[in-house]
């Protein structure tokens, strides 16, 4: 058994963190979501308690994301996550190429 896992691998809204280790008590978890250019687009603490971690991601941009769940005293645990979003049609791709022609 893992000590963390994604409910799902590709997320629209939300990214669910089954915590495997929630017996543990008085630990705290910062879960740190970072994007393909290594950024920080959320962080948010969570105590070993909750089942499972929770964290909003509607305002992120389409594409992979990491994250990266830190606590004191033990190697960080790392996990790919993938931020769906309508799938590109050529029309919209030949559209926005005549935008950036402006």
């Amino acid at each position: 058994m893992l000590a963390f896992e994604l409910q799902n691998f590709v997320v629209e809204n939300t990214i669910d963190i089954e915590n495997n280790l929630s017996m543990l008590e008085g630990i705290q978890y910062l879960v740190v979501i970072v994007d393909a250019n290594d950024e920080v687009v959320s962080s948010q603490a969570f105590s070993s308690n909750e089942k499972v971690f929770s964290i909003d991601c509607t305002n992120f941009t389409v594409g992979m994301h990491q994250v990266k769940i830190l606590t004191q005293g033990a190697k960080p645990v790392i996990i790919p996550v993938l931020k769906g979003g309508a799938t590109p049609t050529i029309e919209n791709i030949v559209s926005t190429a005549d935008e950036d022609e402006d």
